[in-house]
């Protein structure tokens, strides 16, 4: 833990301190396996392997899998629909105050990845690379505050790729120079959709094309059909020298 500005190989420059957190150093095999189940459908899934060949040589994975409809109740003012000769509906009737189900308000997340590297070698004392893969889905029930109109189609999702060479070695050059080098590479694609002519009720029941062919927004202030792609990589390196040995 920091006060003040902390140090250089933190690679921050929060000014009023921060927190080091240092991830633990495996080495033996391991293997980690979890499944949680929760409330409104909610499942979560971990795995997590690390095997390690003479003390050097280490190769893992890390994943989860995470799953919720999160459609818990809650008292809404609803918009009564009339059916047409069809049967479908096409017109509103009416409101009601009911207890209705949250029906568009799930979400789904999945990242997995892989590492491996070596360790305690005469030219480095840690040389690993990475790779991870994060993907995101989520649905949107309504914007800040809860409204008589529901979103049934609006929605977000994302996904990226990460990777990561990390190299150390300490005391070279008879104890003089200390060397630690991280850089990454990602790519993200994140993409917002909330354009749809559709009607829904808290009841989950829909007036298609309820606004003909002009397409509107559920949640935002305007339609949107967002996707966004971002490259972007950063690289550092300390070298940390001793005057004295």
């Amino acid at each position: 833990m920091y006060k003040g500005v902390t140090p250089i190989d933190i690679g921050t420059d929060a000014l009023a301190g921060g927190i080091n957190f240092v991830t633990k150093q495996v080495y033996s095999d391991l293997l980690d396996v979890s499944y949680e189940v929760g409330s409104f459908s909610t499942h979560r899934a971990t795995l997590n392997t690390y095997l390690v060949k003479d003390s050097s040589f280490f190769v893992g994975f890390n994943g989860f899998y995470n799953f919720s409809e999160n459609n818990y109740k809650m008292d809404v003012t609803n918009f009564v629909f009339g059916k047409g000769q069809e049967g479908e509906f096409n017109r509103i009737v009416g409101t009601e105050n009911i207890r209705a189900e949250r029906f568009h308000n799930g979400h789904q997340s999945y990242y997995a990845e892989i590492h491996t590297g070596l360790r305690d070698q005469q030219w480095a004392d840690d040389l690993s690379y990475r790779v991870a893969y994060l993907s995101r889905y989520d649905e949107t029930q309504h914007g800040a505050r809860v409204t008589d109109q529901p979103a049934g189609d609006a929605h977000q999702e994302e996904f990226s790729i990460v990777q990561r060479l990390s190299y150390s070695k300490n005391e070279l050059f008879d104890g003089l120079l200390d060397i630690t080098y991280q850089g990454t590479l990602n790519f993200l694609n994140q993409v917002t959709n909330d354009s749809t002519a559709d009607f829904y009720n808290w009841r989950g029941e829909v007036i298609e094309n309820f606004r003909g062919s002009q397409n509107s927004s559920e949640v935002t202030p305007n339609p949107t059909a967002r996707d966004i792609e971002q490259l972007a990589t950063s690289q550092r390196l300390n070298l940390s020298f001793s005057l004295l040995p």
